[in-house]
């Protein structure tokens, strides 16, 4: 419909774009005086609830004012050869992975005709065992980001992938005499059987070549503690269905730890009374930074970083794992670490003591000496060889 007498609607998409209505304007300020008059009268649970409601209608009307005609209407077209399993309007899923700091968990990704709407785990994958984490559900919108790089660059500058294919041809007679000096490959954390093959070949095509790997989040400290504790490079794996007492200095191993889906499980499968006889294992956590294993802690300690070393010094006293003379310490909360010390050592070969990547290698080596000392390697713990390529932490 058109014509001189039409009016163009505009539709707000916030509260604060409906502020800025005058109509809208002055209705607030009749209300808030109003509201300034009763405030007294009301209780707080009823102004609560009055401002819940007013900001769930405010939401759902902008919702709603969304769902107008656009301003620039598109023509949408059918398939001309419809893609096979496609049923327009029936959602349908496919099996991927999503990868967290180089390692990959499993997923299902529900698609409309091609267009991914949600992901959550596939039950029928070790890492994610039917479970998504909150990182993983959001991934999806970078599908969808605006600013996401579509096109090759060069020196910040759009190119073609032809330029770029031509480019590498050029110089792969330089590196073919020169055994690929100067020829430098940046990755994160691989763990790819694929990708690592690939990336072999070429080391192996061009020996002067270099690899480098990055994280922001890297486990480095964690590897040169294994490093010096088993000789080489190791991964650890978690059996938390046989931990009864769960020892956790800032620890990741629920929330980004690779696996963590999987130890999340098995974790609350030892903390429902209703399916354990009663039995449920303890867990006591020591932190400087809240971390989701401490929030779910049975005792939580919270202790500046520069004492947390000191914590777990005394705790290797307590258990045999290091000298007595690290009993000798003037902590407050020797009490607590005592208890701590003796509900593990009555749990010997059904502990656990971890520790997050953000500790020191110095205080990982003392968590392998503790776990030790304990039992724990072979039941709750098992050393296996590194998932991840090239282990070894690059300076």
């Amino acid at each position: 419909m058109s014509g001189p007498d039409t009016q163009r609607r505009v539709y707000w998409r916030t509260l604060d774009e409906l502020a800025e209505i005058p109509e809208i304007a002055a209705g607030f300020e009749r209300q808030a005086a109003r509201l300034g008059r009763e405030l007294g009268t009301i209780e707080r649970r009823n102004f609560l609830r009055l401002m819940a409601a007013s900001l769930a209608l405010g939401g759902l009307s902008g919702g709603l004012s969304g769902c107008g005609p656009e301003e620039n209407p598109r023509r949408l077209l059918p398939y001309v050869e419809m893609p096979p399993g496609i049923v327009p309007g029936l959602a349908r899923a496919y099996a991927t992975a999503v990868t967290e700091g180089g390692y990959a968990a499993g997923v299902l990704v529900t698609h409309r005709t091609g267009r991914p709407v949600k992901i959550e785990g596939n039950p029928d994958h070790p890492a994610s065992r039917g479970a998504a984490s909150a990182i993983m559900q959001a991934s999806i919108l970078g599908l969808y980001d605006p600013h996401r790089t579509q096109s090759i660059l060069h020196q910040g500058q759009i190119t073609s992938w032809e330029a770029f294919v031509t480019a590498i041809i050029e110089r792969r007679g330089e590196w073919a005499k020169n055994h690929g000096a100067g020829l430098r490959l940046l990755t994160g954390t691989t763990t790819s059987p694929s990708l690592i093959a690939q990336i072999a070949a070429l080391q192996q095509h061009f020996p002067a070549m270099r690899w480098h790997q990055w994280e922001p989040l890297d486990r480095d400290e964690a590897l040169q503690a294994a490093q010096a504790a088993f000789g080489r490079p190791l991964d650890l794996t978690y059996d938390l269905t046989a931990a009864d007492v769960i020892f956790a200095v800032e620890s990741d191993l629920i929330s980004r730890a690779p696996g963590h889906l999987a130890y999340a499980r098995d974790l609350m499968t030892k903390r429902r009374p209703t399916e354990t006889d009663g039995a449920m294992s303890r867990i006591y956590a020591v932190e400087s930074t809240p971390t989701l294993l401490g929030a779910k802690a049975d005792h939580r300690l919270a202790l500046a970083p520069a004492e947390i070393e000191r914590a777990l010094r005394h705790l290797a006293g307590a258990v045999g794992a290091g000298p007595s003379e690290w009993l000798q310490s003037d902590l407050p909360q020797i009490a607590w670490l005592k208890a701590a010390a003796e509900d593990l050592q009555q749990r010997r070969g059904h502990s656990l003591i971890h520790l997050g990547p953000e500790q020191p290698a110095t205080l990982h080596i003392l968590g392998h000496a503790i776990n030790s000392a304990l039992g724990n390697f072979g039941t709750t713990i098992r050393a296996i060889e590194p998932v991840a390529a090239n282990p070894s932490p690059q300076r």
